[in-house]
C-alpha cells in the first residue's frame, strides 16, 4: 500500500507543477492588466471627467486656416483660436456652440472660432447646405445659417429631413437647392471630414485649440462637448501667460 501511494504521488506532481504554472501566468495577466488601467485613469485624470483622451491625437495636423473657413473673431491675431468640428445633428454639438458663442461674447478679441464639419451621423446634405448658403451669402450668412440650424432643427423630427436645410436657407432668402443638386461643396465638406481623420478625431464635437501665445504654436485636441467651465480653466492658463501690452 506504501507503494501505491507513493507511485499515485508521482502521478500526481506533474499536474500540481502544470496548476502552479498556470496560476503564475495567471497573476502576471493580472498585474499587467492592473498596471494599463492604471496608466488609463492617469491619463483620463488629466481631462475632465466628461471627456475622451485620444493618445494617438496629431492635432497639430489641422488644416491651416484659409480664406474659404468660416470664422468669428480676429483669426488672424486671437492669442487663442479653438478650431471646431462638429456635425449639426449631434445633439452635443448643439450643446456645445450654445457653449462657445458664450466664450466668444466674454473674451473678446482674445479667443476665435473656426467651424468645420464633421458630419459622422448622417447629415452630409446639411453640411452641404451650410457651404451653399455660405457661398451665397458669405461668412455672416453661413454662421447665421449654423446658428439657427442648431436652435430651430437639431433635436427635433425635422433634423431626419434633408428638406429641413433648403427650407431653412430659404427663410434666410438663398435658394440653394442648384448647388445642392450640383454637389458643388461636396467636396468642402469631405475635406473637413479627411481632416479630421488625420487629427485622430473620433466623435463630435471636437475642437484643436491652437495657443499662438507661446512660440512655436502648441496644439491641443479637445474631444467632447466641454463645458463652460472646463474651456475657462484652459484659456484662463493661457492667456494669464500673455504679455500685458503697452
Amino acid at each position: 500500500m506504501l507503494l501505491r501511494s507513493h507511485n499515485m504521488n508521482n502521478e500526481f506532481k506533474p499536474l500540481v507543477v502544470f496548476s502552479a504554472i498556470f496560476i503564475v501566468i495567471i497573476e502576471v495577466i493580472a498585474f499587467v492588466l492592473s498596471a494599463q488601467n492604471r496608466r488609463l485613469r492617469e491619463q483620463t485624470a488629466t481631462a475632465p471627467s466628461n471627456q475622451v483622451v485620444a493618445p494617438t491625437s496629431q492635432p497639430e495636423k489641422v488644416t491651416p486656416i484659409a480664406e474659404e473657413d468660416y470664422t468669428e473673431g480676429l483669426v488672424d491675431t486671437a492669442p487663442v483660436v479653438l478650431v471646431t468640428y462638429a456635425d449639426l445633428n449631434c445633439s452635443f454639438c448643439k450643446i456645445y456652440h450654445q457653449t462657445i458663442q458664450g466664450v466668444l461674447d466674454d473674451y473678446g478679441d482674445q479667443v476665435a472660432y473656426v467651424f468645420r464639419h464633421f458630419p459622422i451621423v448622417g447629415s452630409v446634405q446639411q453640411a452641404q447646405a451650410a457651404e451653399c448658403v455660405g457661398k451665397a451669402g458669405g461668412n455672416e450668412a453661413f454662421l447665421e445659417f449654423v446658428d439657427r440650424y442648431f436652435a430651430e432643427v437639431n433635436g427635433t423630427s425635422r433634423s431626419t429631413n434633408h428638406e429641413s436645410a433648403k427650407q431653412l436657407a430659404a427663410d434666410m432668402g438663398f435658394d440653394i437647392s442648384a448647388c445642392l443638386e450640383s454637389g458643388e461643396t461636396a467636396e468642402l465638406v469631405d475635406a473637413d471630414s479627411n481632416n479630421a481623420g488625420e487629427i485622430g478625431i473620433a466623435g463630435t464635437p471636437s475642437t484643436v485649440m491652437i495657443n499662438r501665445a507661446v512660440e512655436p504654436a502648441q496644439y491641443q485636441l479637445l474631444q467632447g462637448a466641454y463645458s463652460r467651465q472646463d474651456l475657462d480653466i484652459l484659456l484662463t492658463t493661457i492667456l494669464d501667460a500673455v504679455p500685458a501690452g503697452p
